[in-house]
């Protein structure tokens, strides 16, 4: 019966090599170590072994079967000692890593690192920082752990049992004191005036000035739009990180003044600005504004009305 092993060795049974072909017979379930109980090693010479054979053995210590990856490791051994030695040294080296306690700890650093450094570049506002509280939860503990561990090898705390019993209780403690801060914080919690139906309400302002014709222009504070359900005067509704200066020069001849020009001559009723610290060209926006516009009284807004 011929046959093809998973080392891709041709063979048959009966003990001639086929060299030039590739005979492919047989079940893809037959083992590499099955192959080596015929005595398959016997036909092939040190060189065919290392390139042919013993590959397909490294590949069969993975199997999820016991056995054979007993087996596979015996015949290594057998075929090449020194080959085998360094397979099964490596594989141990990686089931030890991967078995490791240490094993994500690299991952739980990268992430609030990758995080800050992008704050550090786009930073908006303070809720982008609401994704490092997990990680400033699990630092927090693990330092807290660390300190009553290293506080409980200090003499001076071993030597006295009510001030050794209270750094064995610190972690407990600490977990104590946040579930309590939790649950005072959840019982007297209270909306704030900062919500949608308070956005509603001085938006009502301006949508009490503006007609359905009327148009209006806004930076930053883009929800205005879609708390008035209206469209923007033009699709520029931001100008920060360069956008402004890459729209001036393909837009308005490199001009930034010519992009405040043609906003005034569509005259928008309203203006709303926000988000200009990292805005260079502002400038030319507020000279605008404060040429043409009056300031509207609105809470958390900086909306301005044409003057008259």
């Amino acid at each position: 019966m011929a046959c093809r092993l998973s080392c891709d060795l041709p063979v048959d049974l009966r003990g001639e090599v086929l060299r030039d072909q590739v005979v492919v017979v047989g079940l893809e379930s037959f083992q590499v170590w099955l192959g080596v109980a015929f005595g398959l090693e016997e036909f092939l010479d040190k060189d065919e072994k290392r390139t042919l054979y013993v590959p397909a053995l490294v590949k069969s210590l993975n199997n999820p079967d016991e056995t054979i990856r007993a087996n596979a490791a015996a015949f290594l051994r057998r075929n090449d000692p020194e080959g085998a030695a360094r397979q099964l040294r490596a594989k141990v080296k990686l089931r030890q890593a991967l078995e490791s306690p240490d094993l994500f700890k690299d991952a739980i650093v990268i992430a609030p690192v990758v995080y800050i450094a992008f704050c550090l570049i786009n930073l908006q506002s303070g809720p982008d920082l609401l994704p490092l509280f997990p990680l400033l939860g699990i630092f927090a503990g693990w330092l807290i752990t660390e300190m009553s561990q290293s506080l409980r090898s200090i003499g001076a705390v071993t030597n006295r049992p009510a001030l050794l019993r209270a750094v064995e209780a610190l972690p407990a403690l600490a977990l104590a004191l946040v579930c309590a801060l939790t649950l005072f914080r959840a019982v007297t919690f209270r909306l704030t005036d900062w919500t949608l139906r308070h956005q509603d309400t001085q938006l009502k302002v301006i949508s009490d000035l503006i007609g359905p014709n009327d148009k209006i222009y806004v930076h930053g504070a883009v929800e205005i739009l879609v708390l008035l359900n209206r469209p923007n005067l033009n699709p520029y509704i931001m100008w920060d990180h360069g956008k402004a200066r890459y729209i001036a020069a393909k837009k308005f001849g490199g001009s930034t003044d010519a992009m405040v020009d043609a906003i005034e001559a569509e005259r928008p009723k309203l203006v709303a600005v926000s988000r200009l610290r990292q805005v260079p060209e502002r400038v030319a926006l507020e000279r605008w504004l404060e040429q043409h516009y009056e300031t509207l009284p609105i809470t958390g807004y900086y909306a301005y009305l044409r003057k008259q």
